[in-house]
């Protein structure tokens, strides 16, 4: 067993090297990593256990919430009973924190052509996740939606018939493009629910209020951007004027669409969470964290009728990602494949030469067929991570291969995780 833990322990080895460069690239781009993640954890722990104790604090679902969650939307998303759908890639906007690149084409002061008939199939792939995941509801983004008015009222309505007045269905938008017109056709179609990135509009909240007069649930959605603690505090008191359901505070995150935008911001990353870098391409502002826990306290000194919710990185990882992943996996799972902590499919694979040699080690421990699969196109032999002891990596190599099951279900060369619980 030790032998074969100290050659895969090189393997590891480099993958901490790629690690660095991925550290490096963010550097390079003028982010720095936050020093000291194992002593801001406990500072982060001990946080957390102080915010607990305050009134009409609770743990829900692994997130902190200040007078319990304001959307349905958010219960199903802790779960993995949501999706979200993003419409277009234009917008009103260009903002620094937005995950997604936009050149200035996309970029529109108002509405798009009318919405045709013949783009229904693009509605098919919609649905089709919607049943594949089992969704209970789901989120219509973009860009900004409303930019794309008549395909945003269609998709509400066909969703809506086909899968129930119960389907909860929320949009999300910076308010820009909002009329009274409009709201009242999306009332129309029954939209469940709308959430304003105030962040978004500089924090505007005009649209938040011309939304109460038509829209069931209104609620606020933010990135929680450091500097500007003092204007959300300020919002969230203009807010209990309009009585909204509540606001979501979302961590700020950095990723390739964003990055070159927050050059000189001194935002330092976070780097105390277990997702390896081949599943998570972003991390989270350490200073928004903290932000949020002081919004959090100051909502509880404000006694606000509102919920306020923090929206982990960590939990919408799990909520829309891995559990995704790990719905897709359960479906996929070969006999010679495991499932692990963040929903990939793992398996133990020998590629030519060692190939023939590797089977017979497998048959002669009498290891089931079933757990052993040869693959005349990729020239390899695939088998259970369990199998390991009974292979020979000082004479043939093994690899230890994760996939990705997405649209794409790449493969990941990753290094000694059977070695390593910690990542699975």
């Amino acid at each position: 067993m030790q032998r074969h833990y100290s050659i895969l322990k090189i393997k590891k080895i480099k993958m901490d090297m790629l690690q660095l460069e991925h550290d490096y690239f963010l550097q390079k781009n003028g982010l720095l990593i936050a020093p000291q993640p194992e002593a801001r954890a406990k500072q982060r722990a001990i946080r957390y256990q102080r915010l607990k104790q305050l009134r009409n604090i609770s743990y829900i679902n692994n997130k902190l919430c200040y007078q319990g969650l304001g959307s349905a939307n958010c219960r199903r998303c802790s779960h993995g009973d949501m999706v979200c759908f993003h419409l277009t890639s234009h917008c009103t906007r260009n903002c620094f924190f937005c995950p997604q690149k936009r050149t200035e084409a996309a970029i529109t002061g108002s509405a798009l052509t009318n919405y045709s008939p013949a783009e229904d199939k693009e509605l098919l792939p919609v649905q089709q996740a919607i049943e594949w995941f089992d969704a209970k509801g789901c989120g219509l983004t973009g860009g900004e939606p409303l930019v794309v008015i008549d395909k945003l009222l269609h998709y509400i309505k066909l969703l809506k018939n086909r899968f129930g007045s119960y389907f909860w269905i929320h949009l999300y938008t910076n308010g820009d493009l909002l009329t009274a017109e409009n709201l009242k056709a999306l009332q129309k179609t029954g939209l469940d629910e709308i959430r304003f990135n105030l962040a978004a509009n500089g924090y505007n909240v005009d649209p938040v209020a011309l939304a109460k007069q038509y829209i069931p649930k209104v609620m606020v959605e933010i990135p929680v951007i450091p500097e500007a603690a003092p204007k959300i505090k300020q919002t969230m008191q203009d807010l209990e004027q309009l009585g909204i359901a509540g606001i979501n505070l979302h961590e700020l995150t950095i990723n390739q669409g964003n990055i070159s935008k927050v050059k000189g911001r001194k935002y330092k990353i976070r780097k105390d969470y277990k997702f390896p870098f081949y599943i998570v391409k972003e991390a989270p502002v350490y200073q928004s964290e903290e932000t949020i826990f002081d919004l959090m306290e100051f909502a509880v000194e404000q006694n606000f009728a509102y919920s306020v919710h923090h929206c982990t990185f960590s939990q919408r990882l799990f909520g829309q990602r891995f559990s995704r992943y790990y719905k897709t996996a359960i479906k996929y799972r070969r006999p010679y494949e495991t499932i692990t902590g963040q929903g990939l499919l793992e398996k133990l694979v020998v590629p030519a030469p060692g190939l023939e040699e590797a089977l017979e080690d497998l048959e002669k421990n009498r290891v089931p067929k079933a757990q052993i699969h040869v693959s005349g196109k990729k020239q390899q032999l695939e088998t259970h991570r369990n199998n390991l002891i009974f292979l020979n990596p000082a004479g043939y190599e093994v690899r230890i291969i994760r996939c990705i099951p997405d649209e794409n279900f790449s493969e990941v060369y990753i290094g000694n995780q059977v070695a390593n619980p910690d990542y699975s």
